[in-house]
């Protein structure tokens, strides 16, 4: 009788066993499940900031020259021709080496691009060897384009002020050995490419503040105070120039907003590899990159 139950028993605790051990193997395929699905999310979050960013560089670019130029407009009348020709040619080679920095940091955009790119495909491929050396390409092409942009002057910012402390970067083991492999190799170096961005942002957010304020105010004092001031009748635009005005006003506000989303990719990345980042984050993030596309129309608007 003893022998009996005690046999009922033992087999009674290895059924046990095996759901406990069915359910742990369901629990721990969920989770992977769910990480990977995170890694596909946050790839294209990280492709969508890299399209975004690229957009706000074109549009900073034509910032600059629209706020240049209209300073030399202003101050035309007050120079000699000779002083003329020197201001316009010192401001041209001063745009010539902003337009090649901002060009850089477009094409460092670019390879982050690829680089969350390839994140993706390694998520869902079973090559894992092309792709593992595909992504050393890019962190490598990264680097060389990287390292000046450390050390760049974008108008009187310069980036070496604004580059964060590095994330100490934990990597979490995920079953798919490609990716799992590129983590633990260049997570870390990543994770200073993205800081790279940050900083730059960061730079060219102080700057894009400066012109586009030197720019409205030119704008301001020229196209709607003046006029309205005058003894002559209002010009048939004065509306839509005080509109145009005021509202671009809030570009000036939001310049900084780019560089939260850069702040916010890094960290989100650093989060994903150490299995933390939530699906909330991830919303988050998204609504801070889409603020990148709104600036870059805001700007535009300018």
């Amino acid at each position: 009788m003893v022998h009996g139950s005690g046999f009922g028993r033992t087999k009674m605790h290895a059924g046990l066993a095996c759901v406990f051990a069915a359910g742990i193997s369901l629990v721990l395929g969920g989770c992977a499940t769910v990480r990977l699905n995170q890694f596909r999310s946050f790839s294209q979050a990280g492709i969508a900031y890299a399209r975004a960013s690229q957009t706000l560089m074109d549009q900073a670019g034509a910032a600059s020259i629209g706020a240049d130029s209209a300073i030399l407009v202003k101050s035309r009348e007050d120079l000699a021709p000779d002083e003329r020709r020197k201001a316009v040619t010192t401001s041209d080679a001063l745009l010539k080496r902003r337009l090649v920095i901002l060009h850089q940091l477009k094409n460092h955009a670019q390879l982050l691009q690829s680089y969350f790119q390839t994140i993706a495909d390694m998520v869902d491929s079973s090559a894992g060897q092309d792709l593992g050396s595909a992504a050393k390409g890019v962190y490598d092409s990264l680097a060389i384009l990287g390292k000046p942009l450390q050390t760049a002057m974008i108008g009187n910012e310069r980036v070496a002020d604004f580059i964060p402390a590095a994330i100490n970067i934990v990597v979490v083991n995920i079953k798919v050995k490609a990716l799992n492999t590129e983590l633990h190799t260049r997570a870390p170096l990543i994770e200073r490419e993205l800081a790279t961005q940050e900083a730059a942002l960061n730079a060219l957010a102080k700057d894009l503040q400066d012109n586009l304020t030197i720019k409205l105010n030119i704008d301001e004092t020229q196209g709607v105070i003046g006029p309205y001031a005058a003894t002559d009748g209002l010009p048939a635009d004065w509306l839509d120039r005080r509109q145009q005005v005021l509202t671009a006003n809030v570009a000036v506000q939001s310049a900084a907003d780019a560089a939260r989303a850069a702040k916010a990719l890094r960290e989100s990345f650093a989060r994903l590899v150490a299995g933390t980042l939530t699906e909330g984050a991830i919303s988050g993030l998204i609504q801070d990159i889409n603020s990148i596309l709104d600036l870059a129309t805001k700007i535009k608007g300018t």
